[in-house]
């Protein structure tokens, strides 16, 4: 659910709710009966404040975004943290991938790609403080972001955000499956599916071993 406009989306506004209260509770409501999760893209706090009160599954970005930037509400906070809701922040690589931050020097613009990527490490950070389970995923599809780039963006959200590698793997793994309702899926045990990622180094001493694969493993079946 679309629960405000998107940044790369022609005439919709990010920091409005596209959708009341109403029409949100309604779209849970029916979400709930059919056995299925809702997933809210929300950037404005009026969208997430409504994604909160109809109780969906994830809130997709969750960046309190105001015409200044990225914010933080505490107490709408602490009612995801209190509904056991899950936020998948959607740190990506994205333009950062061509830039650099001494090229920010000489260009505002890319200066505000780095001062706005810096407030949503913060905003991360705090939410984990304040109790909040993160999931993660990347927003892939949007521009300069790709399906193959998740092992990068997990190290970017791992290093920008200093939370620990373990933390954010089970944001991958363990906590998204859980945040599906997949129970067959996200560790390896008994009965569940064998998906395995086997790499070069510890990726809990250093997560940028994710970018070394050595081995994939899908449903018990090697991948070439």
């Amino acid at each position: 659910a679309f629960a405000t406009g998107g940044n790369t989306t022609p005439r919709t506004n990010p920091l409005a709710a596209q959708y009341t209260e109403a029409e949100m509770c309604a779209i849970t409501e029916e979400a709930q009966r059919l056995n299925v999760h809702v997933a809210a893209h929300a950037h404005g706090t009026p969208g997430v404040r409504n994604a909160i009160r109809a109780r969906v599954t994830t809130i997709e970005h969750c960046s309190f975004m105001t015409a200044a930037g990225v914010g933080y509400e505490p107490d709408e906070v602490r009612m995801i943290a209190d509904a056991g809701l899950y936020v998948c922040p959607t740190i990506f690589q994205g333009r950062g991938k061509y830039l650099d931050r001494e090229q920010a020097k000489e260009s505002d613009e890319i200066a505000q790609f780095f001062a706005l990527r810096d407030q949503r490490f913060t905003l991360v950070r705090r939410l984990v403080e304040d109790g909040v389970k993160l999931v993660s995923g990347s927003d892939s599809g949007v521009g300069y972001n790709s399906f193959d780039d998740y092992p990068g963006d997990l190290v970017l959200a791992t290093e920008g955000t200093d939370l620990s590698p373990l933390y954010m793997l089970k944001t991958a793994t363990s906590v998204a499956a859980e945040a599906l309702g997949r129970d067959d899926l996200g560790t390896l045990a008994p009965g569940k599916a064998a998906d395995l990622l086997a790499v070069h180094g510890n990726p809990l001493r250093d997560i940028r071993a994710l970018t070394q694969p050595r081995l994939v493993v899908a449903r018990g079946q090697v991948v070439d």
